[in-house]
């Protein structure tokens, strides 16, 4: 407080410029990201925390995809006022190509696939998309497996997930 008894702003502490709250505003879209739930508050404790949930979501993505990654994560970035740089998104590419000539593989591929886009604690729409993607081909495959075994004359095994 100065002599008149006015509150004199904290300079100590970096100010958030209007651009910090539209970028941790993030999507907006109410689906309980930080982003979202960080409504009201500091945008650059929010970014901060955004930072820290995107890289935690690619390396679930990362992890559970083991050998079908075909890359790290790959990160968008955001200067904020603070003048510190913060992750706002990212993206791990993953082969979702059916396995050429086995689809019994395909199958194992395909859960897995599934289960590294499901993993986040908070899938994106293109996570379940990615989801739903290996599902059809999942099933695809076990109709493969399926029709072979029929053909063949032999009883399909049954699959329980």
């Amino acid at each position: 407080m100065d002599s008149l008894g006015a509150l004199r702003p904290d300079t100590s502490k970096p100010v958030a410029s209007a651009r910090d709250t539209q970028v941790a505003a993030g999507c907006g879209g109410g689906c309980g990201c930080i982003s979202c739930s960080g409504l009201g508050e500091d945008p650059l404790v929010v970014l901060s925390r955004r930072d820290t949930e995107v890289r935690q979501h690619e390396n679930d993505h990362l992890t559970e995809a083991g050998q079908w990654a075909t890359s790290g994560p790959e990160f968008e970035y955001y200067t904020a006022s603070d003048g510190k740089t913060y992750v706002t998104g990212g993206k791990v590419h993953v082969d979702v190509s059916e396995v050429a000539g086995d689809p019994a593989a395909t199958v194992e591929k395909m859960k897995t696939i599934q289960r590294a886009a499901l993993k986040p604690a908070a899938p994106s729409q293109q996570d379940r998309n990615v989801a739903a993607e290996a599902a059809s081909k999942e099933a695809k495959a076990m109709r493969d497996l399926t029709e072979k075994a029929l053909k063949d004359g032999r009883q399909p095994i049954p699959v329980f997930h």
